[in-house]
């Protein structure tokens, strides 16, 4: 109920159907499986709500693959358009919290009683940073990274990542990086020097090679890339 509160009204509205569920949804399993004391049923409660939440994730995906073609091409302008941006930062956002790596930094830093939530969890989560983002949209800038080096950029088991985490330490900043081809790749962040769109090319190796690094330190043992000695590169 915090987590909807605080939602911003244009992503309520975008979200509707959904947050009417989320908001009905503890109080119905549970009384489903306090009162109907059959496997099957219980079986196919479960069933429901795994089947509810994929397929929300697929029309997201979905959604967002003009946007995506859209970078892979290195055209980020739909980041200026306020009608359409909110499809993208929504895909951006639920790909941030739906990974298995996502799922166990959490189940490793909450109390017990909550773990068995983390599916409904993970979805306030991405709900509450897309909720943040329109509402400041403005104070938000999407860097569009052009990566001219002859290193191509990898990606891994969490396909976005926050720059701003170390393992085991409070997440006090965001700053979402997304590799979407060996060429190009994205970076929203909240800073005060820059704002809206910015194309930045990257020149040096190095450059690459850290934001590999961080895909890395995010993956799970999960790397992928277009080239077989970079990914040998960085799976030793």
């Amino acid at each position: 109920e915090t987590f909807l509160k605080d939602i911003p009204p244009a992503v309520k509205e975008k979200f509707k159907e959904l947050i009417d569920l989320l908001s009905v949804i503890s109080n119905s399993f549970h009384s489903i499986k306090e009162n109907i004391n059959l496997d099957a049923v219980q079986k196919e409660a479960d069933n429901l709500l795994n089947d509810l939440v994929e397929n929300l994730y697929a029309q997201i995906e979905g959604d967002a693959i003009p946007y995506i073609e859209n970078l892979r091409d290195g055209d980020a302008n739909f980041w200026n358009n306020e009608d359409v941006f909110l499809d993208f930062v929504t895909f951006l956002c639920f790909q941030y919290t739906r990974t298995d790596c996502m799922r166990e930094n959490a189940l490793n830093s909450m109390p017990e009683k909550y773990k068995s939530s983390w599916g409904i969890l993970r979805i306030l989560i991405a709900l509450s940073i897309i909720g943040k983002i329109n509402y400041e949209y403005e104070d938000w800038t999407f860097e569009l990274l052009n990566n001219r080096t002859t290193l191509p950029f990898i990606t891994g088991g969490q396909p976005v990542i926050n720059l701003c985490q170390v393992e085991g330490e409070e997440v006090k900043e965001m700053i979402l990086y997304y590799p979407v081809s060996p060429k190009y790749a994205i970076i929203v962040s909240k800073k005060t020097e820059t704002k809206g769109l910015v194309n930045r090319d990257i020149i040096d190796e190095q450059d690459a090679d850290w934001y590999n690094k961080k895909i890395k330190e995010h993956s799970q043992g999960l790397l992928f890339s277009n080239d077989e000695n970079t990914l040998l590169r960085y799976s030793s």
